[in-house]
C-alpha cells in the first residue's frame, strides 16, 4: 500500500487481505509503515513469514538522494494483524498462500505461488 497525500513524501506500508474460509470473503489487516520514498525490491512468503526487501536511506541522509541501504524485514499475520517478526514470535509460524502482490504501477511482484508448507507425499 502506498500513501502519497500531495506533499513530497511517498509512504510505503505492508498490509494483507486474509480470506475467511467459511464466508470466502476477505478482511484487511492493519498496515505497518515500511518507509518514505523507499525502493521496493522483493516481497515473498515462506512458511508463513512475509519478507519485504527494500532500499532506504541512512539516518539524516537527504530524501532527494537515491535509497542505497538494503533493508530486509520479516512479518507474520497473527490474529488478523500484521506484526514484525521478533525472535520471540518466530515460533508462531502460520501458513498462507500468496495470491497477488502489486507495486505502485500495478505490476505484479508474484502471482499464484504457494509459499506455505508442502503437504506430505
Amino acid at each position: 500500500m502506498i500513501n502519497s497525500s500531495g506533499g513530497s513524501g511517498t509512504f510505503y506500508y505492508i498490509a494483507a487481505a486474509i480470506k475467511d474460509v467459511n464466508t470466502k470473503s476477505y478482511k484487511g489487516t492493519n498496515a505497518v509503515l515500511l518507509g518514505d520514498r523507499i525502493r521496493l525490491s522483493k516481497i515473498s512468503i515462506e512458511n508463513g513469514i512475509i519478507t519485504v526487501v527494500y532500499n532506504t536511506r541512512k539516518p539524516g541522509e537527504a530524501m532527494s538522494g537515491a535509497p542505497t541501504v538494503i533493508v530486509s524485514r520479516d512479518f507474520l499475520v497473527d490474529n488478523g494483524l500484521i506484526k514484525e517478526l521478533t525472535s520471540e514470535s518466530a515460533t508462531s509460524k502460520l501458513s498462507y498462500t500468496l495470491i497477488r502482490t502489486a507495486h505502485k504501477n500495478n505490476s505484479n511482484v508474484s502471482l499464484n505461488n504457494d509459499f506455505g508448507p508442502k503437504p506430505a507425499s
